[in-house]
C-alpha cells in the first residue's frame, strides 16, 4: 500500500513519523474519512471544510489547499490501483514536534504538522451490511469518545489544551490537578486557582468533572 506522508508518496512499511509527534504522544491531532467512488472523492469540500474548522480550533496549521488534497486523493487511488474502484480515504493531521519542545504550549503556528493520507479498498463486508444491516450495542457515558479520565491513555488533548490556555493567560503551566487541589500526578505540583497565583506565578489548570493529570506524567 502506498500512503502520502508530508509531501511524499511512500510504501506504508517505509513511512515514518517522529517519536516527538504530538498526535502520537498526546492525541493532539484531527482526522476525516470519506468515500471514494471509482477513484473520485465524495463531498470532499464539505469534509475539508470541517477538517479546517477543527484545525483552527486547535491552532493546528494545515498548509495544503483543497486542490492539493484532492490531488493527493486521486494520486493515491492511481498508485494503489483504485482509480476505477471504491475506497476509504483517511486524512490525518497531527501537531508534529521536536525533542527540544515535546509539549509546546505557544508558537503553535510555527510547528510543521504531520499530514498523512491513506486509502484502502472498500471490503466485501459492506455489501453484506447494506443487505442485512448491522448489530448495535449501547455503552455507558464512561465509554464516550475520549472520556477515560482514570486511564493513562494517549488521549491527553483536553489536558494539553488546558496547559496552552494557561500559557496564553500569561502563566507558566506546570501540570494539571483535581478541583480539590490534589495533584493527579504522584510528584508534587504547585497550584493556582482563578483569581490568584502561587508564589512562583505558576499556572495550575483545572478541569471539571474528572481527575486529570499532567500529559507527560
Amino acid at each position: 500500500m502506498i500512503v502520502y506522508l508530508n509531501g511524499k508518496y511512500l510504501d506504508a512499511d517505509q513511512a515514518m513519523i517522529s517519536v516527538w509527534d504530538g498526535g502520537f504522544l498526546y492525541g493532539d491531532g484531527i482526522y476525516t474519512t470519506l468515500r471514494l467512488y471509482r477513484g473520485r472523492p465524495l463531498d470532499l469540500r464539505a469534509h475539508l471544510l470541517r477538517l479546517r474548522k477543527h484545525a483552527a480550533e486547535l491552532d493546528l496549521p494545515l498548509p495544503l489547499t483543497n486542490e492539493d488534497l484532492d490531488a493527493v486523493a486521486r494520486e493515491l487511488a492511481r498508485r494503489n490501483g483504485l482509480s476505477d474502484k471504491d475506497g476509504r480515504l483517511r486524512i490525518t493531521v497531527s501537531r508534529g514536534g521536536a525533542a527540544d519542545a515535546p509539549l509546546p504550549v505557544a508558537g503553535l503556528d510555527a510547528i510543521a504538522p504531520t499530514i498523512l493520507a491513506t486509502l484502502t479498498p472498500i471490503g466485501p463486508e459492506l455489501e453484506r451490511w447494506q443487505a442485512d444491516g448491522i448489530g448495535v450495542i449501547t455503552l455507558g457515558e464512561s465509554q464516550a469518545r475520549g472520556n477515560f479520565p482514570a486511564l493513562k491513555t494517549l488521549n491527553s488533548l483536553a489536558a494539553v489544551r488546558a496547559l496552552r490556555a494557561a500559557a496564553a493567560a500569561g502563566s507558566s503551566p506546570r501540570g494539571l490537578g483535581r478541583r480539590s487541589g490534589e495533584g493527579a500526578s504522584p510528584r508534587p505540583a504547585t497550584g493556582w486557582k482563578r483569581g490568584g497565583t502561587d508564589p512562583g506565578g505558576h499556572a495550575f489548570a483545572w478541569l471539571r468533572g474528572a481527575p486529570s493529570r499532567s500529559p507527560g506524567a
